[in-house]
Order: C-alpha cells, then structure tokens, then sequence
C-alpha cells in the first residue's frame, strides 16, 4: 500500500503533535536488563524473524533474560539511571500488553486475536491455571511527538486490544515505555510462541472497541476532566521512599544460607496464610517483599530485591514481581536482624 494510503487509514490517530512515518520492517529496543542501563536498538523483516530472536535466548534466572519494547529511546537516562521511562521515549513503533495470569490461555488469546499483525510469547513462570503471556502488535509506521501525546496515542491503541481480549490485559500495559523481558529459563520448559497470519496492524481497526485501565470505556483524560483532582498532601519526612541500593553499611549477598533459609520459611508461612498474590504491585506482594526486605545478618549482609523477587516466585507460587514495588517500602530496608540456627540457640542458652 502507497504511503499516502496508509496515512489515510491511521488519520483518526493523527494530531498537531504526532508525527507518522510508515515503515518495511519491524523496530525496537532491546535492553540487556531490567534496569536498563544500556540499549540496542533492532529491527526484524517479519514477526517470524522475531519469533526466532525469542525462542533462542536462553538464561540462568529470568532476572538475567533481556527486555523487549516496539519504541525507540533517546540517551537520557531518569534519576535512576535508567534509559526506560516515559520522557525518554522518542517513538513507538508497536505495543506491548500483559497478561498476568487472567484468561484461558495463550491460545484462546491467539484466536481472539487472529485478525491482527500480533505475536504472542509466554513466560517460562506460565501454566494453564496462571497464564502468563505477552502480546506484542507492531504498528503500520513510527509515531513521534511529544511525551503525552505518545502516551495517549499507545494508551488507546493497547484499549483496543484489551477489549478484544475482555478486558484482562495487566494495567501496567498503558505505561508508555513499560517493556518486558523475553525468552526461555534453563532447566523449565521452552517458552510458547503464537505468530498471527494476518497483517492488519492496530493502529489500522478503528472500530473495535476500547477498554481503558481498570476497565474504563472512556480515556484516562475524559475521566479527569470529569472527577475533581484530589489535592496531594506532602509527603511526611518519614515516609520517603527507600532507593532501590543497599542502605549504607549494608551489603546485598544472594548467597547468604542464613538468609535463603529464613526467606524460605518466611515465603512459606505467608502464603500458606495469606495465599500468593498475583498483581505484580499487588498489596499481598508488598507485605510478603517487606518483610524479606527487612532481614539482615549479624554482618550486615541482606538479599537484594532480584533475589527476593526470585524466592517468591519459587517457593511461593507468585506471579512476575515488579521491582519498583519495593519503592512503596516504609521501614529502613535490613532492620530486622537474622540469626543463623546455632546464635539463636545460644541466644536463648540452650547450648554454649
């Protein structure tokens, strides 16, 4: 189809401050980590030919699997040092949606969505009773404009494909650089891939339909201009935000026995009475992360998060962690000492 075609058809995206340039191939970025420190930027002739860049990556953990997003970023990292947030984002070339354990199964989302130019991978955490899965749909060209006209371009398009799947796509979704890591784990069984036949790309069918964050049918503009915006209170000094580092004094070690042991048992209680959470910021991860958080050895030794995210994940059944969880923390992170069995023994005096 001429460019001049396609422009016609993606009109009713187009404004003032978006920009559009079609496309032959299929543009991302891939990030080596989840703390996106560092950036490649790729380009596939066919979702084919990414499907195989998927299946062949393989890892240790998950915690070590790269990240995927249908964009392009600049080179200026936020506060954190990361090159994956919003103001950094300089076009999106597709969408990227989550499904965190909602739904029948990747397969049952492959034919609602069988119309579309769409991918779909799972995770190596999935299984039939929780289904974990992405969706990626490229668009028919790059949008470029400025950060919030982005963001309300992507948040429509990934409502598109949330209602054609019920409304179970993940909120984290309609963030405009949120991305996803990709590829299978040793020792569990490959990861699932689905490639649509068709080629109609998202940002191609208008009348579809749209279900917004939360399950909302209108846009999140149209909600605020309808609700009053609450007046934030400051925020008290001793409720800032721990940083995601080690505190001073203390060091991450992964491979603390004491530590494992404790995390261990700790996961265990808490899910055999609270059950395992599902949301990746859900209120039960954060009690649960908080807690792990909060051991520390007699050397100053603690777990970092990644670990911490692990062990959840393993012993306790959770779902994918969202790191920026442990954010939400309000105890100073290693204020809980851990004694290893023999100290506690002899410091109770049952041996000398």
């Amino acid at each position: 189809m001429s460019a001049a075609g396609v422009e016609a058809i993606i009109k009713p995206l187009l404004t003032d401050n978006i920009a559009f340039k079609p496309l032959d191939r299929i543009y991302g970025t891939i990030f080596l980590d989840e703390f996106a420190r560092d950036q490649g930027r790729g380009s596939w002739l066919d979702l084919a030919e990414l499907a195989e860049k998927i299946r062949a990556v393989e890892r240790a953990s998950k915690h070590h699997l790269p990240w995927i997003k249908l964009a392009w970023f600049g080179d200026t990292p936020s506060a954190k040092n990361c090159l994956r947030c919003d103001q950094n984002v300089q076009l999106i070339s597709g969408i990227e949606c989550d499904i965190d354990g909602k739904g029948a199964g990747i397969e049952d989302a492959a034919r609602q969505l069988s119309g579309l130019w769409a991918l779909l991978y799972s995770t190596p955490s999935s299984t039939r009773a929780k289904p974990h899965y992405r969706v990626l749909c490229p668009l028919s060209g790059a949008y470029s404009g400025p950060t919030d006209a982005l963001r309300d371009l992507r948040t429509r398009l990934v409502a598109r494909v949330n209602h054609m799947l019920g409304g179970i796509v993940a909120d984290e979704s309609f963030v405009l650089s949120q991305s996803y890591y990709f590829g299978n784990v040793e020792g569990r069984p490959p990861i699932e891939i689905i490639v649509s036949e068709r080629k109609t790309p998202i940002d191609w069918v208008h009348e579809c339909g749209a279900l917004f964050k939360g399950g909302s049918r209108e846009p999140p503009n149209k909600r605020e201009l309808q609700k009053p915006k609450k007046k934030r209170e400051p925020q008290k000094a001793a409720e800032k935000r721990e940083p995601l580092g080690a505190p001073e004094g203390l060091v991450e070690n992964d491979g603390n026995p004491v530590l494992l042991a404790e995390a261990a048992r700790r996961v265990r209680w808490h899910t055999a009475k609270h059950g395992s959470g599902t949301q990746p910021r859900g209120s039960r991860a954060l009690a649960l992360g908080s807690w792990l958080a909060d051991m520390r050895t007699t050397t100053g030794e603690i777990l970092s998060f990644s670990r911490i995210a692990e062990i959840m994940q393993t012993v306790g059944d959770y779902g994918e962690i969202d790191l920026t969880l442990f954010e939400q923390r309000l105890n100073l992170r290693g204020c809980e000492l851990v004694l290893s069995p023999a100290a506690e023994a002899r410091k109770h005096g049952w041996v000398k």
